[in-house]
């Protein structure tokens, strides 16, 4: 029997090959680590956006009995996505969106103060136009 994890994560492999082929293949070929170093190659974020959005699924999808967002590589994928799938107006969007929660002290805040302040940017973005909206991205 599958669990809803693994059907989601084989559901999403399909759906991004059919729509992203050149996400899949950038996803694919690797976002290993930088040679010498533990840090992965990102193809849009900075090595410190990639920490923050890591942390950022990890909240969502945490670790239970199935592997967390990260573990499954969902923050790569992300970066992926951002790179070849996002216009420019997305972009600056979701680096702005990155660059607020850095400035309110997401980095350093606990995993419920930082669902607090996820809560309080979502309330601001719901009402904002896709291109605009952080969350919504």
């Amino acid at each position: 029997m599958t669990d809803r994890r693994s059907f989601l994560r084989g559901t999403s492999s399909l759906m991004a090959h059919a729509a992203f082929p050149q996400v899949l293949a950038a996803f694919l070929a690797g976002c290993a680590p930088t040679a010498g170093t533990s840090q992965l190659k990102t193809l849009f974020l900075s090595q410190a956006d990639m920490q923050r959005v890591t942390a950022l699924v990890d909240l969502i999808l945490p670790a239970t009995d199935s592997p967390s967002a990260s573990e499954a590589r969902t923050h790569e994928f992300i970066d992926a996505a951002m790179s070849a799938c996002a216009t420019s107006k997305q972009q600056a969007t979701f680096r702005a969106g990155l660059a607020a929660l850095a400035d309110e002290g997401f980095d350093k805040a606990d995993t419920k103060q930082r669902i607090a302040l996820l809560k309080q940017r979502a309330a601001k973005d719901v009402a904002l136009p896709y291109d605009a909206s952080f969350f919504k991205i």
